[in-house]
């Protein structure tokens, strides 16, 4: 067996995001031990602090769902742009036809050509 001598990225990130979480908890904990010297209710300081967990979940939530619906949208125009050409997607072309020289799409002249042509 080896023994890993560095911890890799995922590690690292972690033990950093660990110690994010464990200062915001002490943080909390000092909120309410303040909350509590000043004569505030621990129910209602409890409660208060809930509730901007509530919030900051709200948001995050608000925010990934815009960019969720940003990353679809991206994804269905990437998909739309790259679709190779249907065979129904016949270009128009100028060339002589049943009804004289003119833009035809298919068999079907779709210029308006010149009215004096036939005097």
């Amino acid at each position: 067996m080896t023994i890993q001598s560095r911890y890799s990225k995922a590690e690292r990130f972690g033990h950093w995001l660990g110690g994010r979480w464990q200062a915001y908890r002490q943080r909390e904990r000092q909120t309410v031990a303040q909350a509590l010297e000043r004569g505030v209710p621990r129910a209602i300081a409890i409660g208060g602090l809930w509730l901007v967990r509530l919030l900051i979940m709200g948001s995050l939530l608000y925010v990934a769902s815009w960019v969720g619906l940003l990353l679809a949208v991206l994804v269905l125009v990437a998909w739309v742009a790259c679709r190779p050409p249907s065979s129904d997607d016949e270009e128009s072309e100028w060339r002589e036809g049943p009804s004289g020289f003119g833009l035809y799409h298919g068999d079907t002249r779709i210029d308006p050509g010149d009215p004096f042509e036939n005097d």
